[in-house]
């Protein structure tokens, strides 16, 4: 295998979304084995101590704001589990660190991950340019952030 990178876990078939299930892309895989990029697959969420079914969560403002503690990481029942979304992006962002990776491929639309788009807080299903919590720590830290579908630009970044 070629170079490493962090993959968002559900996205090669752990099971380890809010809803239980996972976000299998067997696209994603492929070109993956076909690029020979070796994936690392972390859950935030799990690093954070988030188990089997939860949520559906989302996040009202900027993502920086809940890293500042002016925002919180809230579920549809209002119980703030921020101390958990951060505590899993810290841990990625250790192990990304530790094993030198500079690319990740997150899971688009999730509160942890999404390198593009987040839901706005409101439990209506209205998307908002935005990162995922995690997402937002890894590029503070010069880690580059990729949606499951932008396959040309992780190419690109990679020659």
């Amino acid at each position: 295998m070629g170079r490493k990178v962090l993959v968002s876990a559900c996205l090669l078939g752990k099971k380890c979304r809010f809803d239980g299930r996972d976000a299998k892309n067997k696209v994603l895989i492929k070109f993956l084995r076909e690029n020979r990029i070796k994936p690392l697959a972390l859950c935030p969420e799990e690093l954070g101590g988030l188990k089997g079914k939860r949520g559906p969560f989302e996040f009202r403002g900027k993502t920086k704001e809940v890293f500042e503690g002016k925002r919180e990481v809230k579920d549809v029942w209002g119980r703030n589990y921020t101390k958990y979304f951060l505590k899993g992006a810290y841990r990625v962002l250790k192990i990304v660190k530790k094993e030198g990776i500079n690319l990740a491929i997150l899971k688009s639309k999730s509160p942890s991950c999404s390198p593009d788009y987040v839901y706005n807080g409101t439990f209506s299903r209205t998307l908002k340019k935005g990162l995922g919590i995690c997402a937002y720590i890894l590029k503070k830290n010069k880690v580059r952030v990729f949606s499951e579908f932008s396959y040309r630009k992780i190419l690109a970044f990679l020659e």
